[in-house]
């Protein structure tokens, strides 16, 4: 059995400070990087490269995104250089401001509303760029089953280089699900790669590094 003097303990505990500050940053870091990205189809893969929808209304442009023209706005499937994640990204654009012009995740024949835990917190964040004086608003629709019951309302001024928006929503009591949409004020907007996660609770955290704290407290007076 190895016993330590004293003052080699001190130097012991001294010395082993960092090791548990390195390694609660890492379970941290951890834990945030595991939580999963759950809209689906994020980088609107399943749409086709190169189609042009110019019709009134509503249309289906990919697995999880509908695309509404009010008169003047076109939605165009870029891909290439234009995408700035995967092959594709959605281009949106009008000629005539008051018209309405959007994106959102109806897409028929089902919708495809994210399914969330009330009082859970969510970042949501996109990347978007334009080629043009042009800005949007990003809306959070909350649901509770088919019935709405708050919209959190968001409105940017766009880039012409790539830039990630990043918005905190937390689902309000009875709401269900998570829809989004992107409503083009003017001009132009490119939008790809829409990532939304589960924020980890605090407290989850905490508990997590006391444990460990716990654990090597317990080793430090074995050693003594």
């Amino acid at each position: 059995m190895i016993t330590l003097r004293k003052d080699h303990r001190s130097s012991f505990t001294a010395a082993l400070k960092p090791i548990v500050a390195g390694i609660a940053l890492s379970l941290v870091l951890g834990v945030s990087a595991a939580v999963a990205n759950i809209m689906p189809d994020y980088s609107f893969e399943s749409a086709t490269a190169g189609t042009t929808i110019t019709a009134t209304g509503m249309t289906n442009v990919c697995s999880n995104i509908r695309f509404y023209n009010g008169g003047t706005g076109t939605l165009q499937v870029v891909s290439g250089a234009a995408a700035q994640d995967g092959n594709v990204a959605l281009k949106l654009s009008k000629t005539t401001e008051s018209d309405s012009v959007f994106i959102d995740m109806d897409a028929a024949p089902t919708d495809s509303w994210i399914p969330v835990t009330a009082g859970q917190s969510y970042e949501v964040s996109f990347w978007a760029r334009s080629d043009s004086d042009s800005w949007f608003v990003f809306e959070e629709r909350g649901y509770s089953d088919w019935t709405p019951i708050a919209t959190n309302y968001t409105g940017w001024v766009l880039n012409s280089a790539w830039t990630e928006y990043t918005s905190t929503w937390i689902a309000p009591t009875s709401v269900t699900k998570l829809d989004l949409a992107w409503n083009l004020g003017k001009g132009s907007m490119v939008l790809d790669n829409v990532c939304v996660q589960a924020v980890p609770e605090p407290a989850s955290m905490l508990a997590m590094f006391g444990g460990f704290v716990g654990f090597v407290g317990l080793a430090i007076r074995r050693k003594k």
